[in-house]
């Protein structure tokens, strides 16, 4: 059996797996760490079994949640997680590559909120000085359109946004699931503001009010509901996002000058 160390924001996540195939997808995706000690084996936030299935192709996002005591289950067409309730330990089957990616994030999405670490948003983040600013918008919004208009400006996202949420500082951490931009490096930076795109003809930032940037967070969220629980710290990590961070709406046009409205 492959054993895969890796890094995720700030968690050590170890991969188990028989499959070569997945190993190649892991090793291509994530950060991978050289095993050390025993000590630092130990020290790992979440182990994860991967195996391959012959269920069905993707045929929709849609994510039936099941729980009991013990565990909770995500399924989808494509995958099952089932995760131990401690967040400790889990296992994923998968159809293919694509199925993978989905499941992983289904997985640590609900790690992060379990945990009150942080949360994922459907959003392109970039660097500029030293700050991050989180793009957030559906699949068309500009996401993608942004980080073209921004180079070279460093990217830390490109679909999945990983945000840490505490109460002294807000920190954007270098995500492993993209789309189409490879992630190059382990790195993290401070927020300096979201904002929610929209394609104009006229460049303007549009500030919102608290309770509507709350809004604007929830919709952009991957998040699966499991208990009221869950939702209550998924709301106030957004409350707390929402008092430490500007959250605009963006009107942009197809070049750079909105930039300017940013910084």
């Amino acid at each position: 059996m492959h054993s895969i160390h890796s890094i995720i924001g700030e968690h050590s996540i170890r991969f188990t797996t028989w499959s070569e195939q997945v190993v190649s997808w892991i090793t291509g995706t994530f950060y991978i760490v050289q095993d050390g000690t025993a000590a630092e084996e130990k020290s790992t936030d979440l182990l994860v079994h991967i195996d391959e299935q012959s269920g069905a192709p993707f045929e929709s996002f849609d994510v039936r949640v099941l729980s009991d005591d013990n565990y909770i289950c995500y399924k989808r067409s494509d995958y099952t997680v089932r995760v131990n309730r401690s967040h400790t330990k889990a296992s994923i089957y998968v159809y293919d590559d694509f199925a993978l990616k989905h499941a992983l994030l289904n997985l640590y999405s609900s790690f992060v909120i379990y945990h009150g670490w942080g949360l994922l948003l459907h959003a392109s983040c970039l660097e500029e000085g030293d700050r991050a600013y989180v793009f957030a918008g559906q699949s068309g919004a500009g996401k993608s359109t942004v980080i073209k208009l921004s180079s070279p400006r460093l990217v830390l996202s490109d679909e999945v946004a990983i945000i840490r949420v505490q109460k002294q500082d807000i920190t954007v951490f270098n995500s492993p699931f993209r789309s189409e931009i490879k992630s190059t490096e382990r790195t993290k930076q401070r927020l300096g503001g979201i904002f929610i795109l929209k394609p104009s003809h006229q460049v303007q930032r549009i500030p919102f009010r608290k309770p509507d940037g709350i809004f604007h967070l929830l919709n952009h969220l991957f998040y699966w509901t499991t208990d009221i629980k869950e939702s209550n710290k998924v709301l106030m990590m957004c409350k707390m996002l929402a008092d430490r961070v500007p959250i605009a709406q963006l009107n942009f046009q197809e070049n750079d000058t909105f930039w300017e409205y940013i910084v």
